[in-house]
């Protein structure tokens, strides 16, 4: 289940949720890091693997949450 200090992998990029802190890119791969307060940490907060979500007319699905 996502929670703080998640990395979740979706259809359309991988976001680690922790703090507002742009693109990271570890081992060359880009991870966006989000606040759990802001929009789309809100919406990924308690999602699982399989789950779908949309933000501002974006659909999203999830690969994986580690």
């Amino acid at each position: 289940m996502a929670e703080n200090g998640s990395v979740v992998v979706t259809d359309s990029g991988k976001f680690y949720i922790a703090i507002s802190a742009g693109t990271l890119v570890v081992n060359g791969e880009a991870y966006f890091a989000v606040s759990a307060a802001s929009p789309i940490g809100l919406k990924l907060k308690g999602l699982k693997t399989g789950n779908e979500f949309n933000l501002n007319g974006k659909a999203y699905k999830i690969a994986e949450v580690m």
